[in-house]
């Protein structure tokens, strides 16, 4: 595994998002880096407890790169419906 991939499934995760049948509160790129951003710290936050720690990325790698690219956009989208509903009150 390398950043390539990671970046690959943050980029999946953003684009993926953003075929949601839901009313979305960030546009297309802000999903996509958001995305990419969690992917690479839920690999590098996976990695860390493996043997060989960042040297190598194996598969713990790529289910923390995947759960933190939807962990990443799930808690903005979160925080902007919370905003929203806030600000409608």
């Amino acid at each position: 595994m390398s950043f390539f991939v990671f970046t690959c499934i943050g980029i999946a995760a953003g684009l993926l998002y953003m075929f949601l049948p839901l009313r979305h509160h960030m546009g297309v790129l802000a999903a996509i880096v958001l995305g990419g951003a969690g992917a690479w710290s839920g690999a590098l936050l996976a990695a860390t407890d493996s043997t060989y720690g960042w040297a190598q990325f194996g598969s713990l790698a790529a289910v923390g790169s995947v759960a933190g690219a939807i962990g990443a956009i799930a808690i903005i989208e979160l925080a902007a419906r919370w905003n929203a509903d806030r600000s409608r009150a």
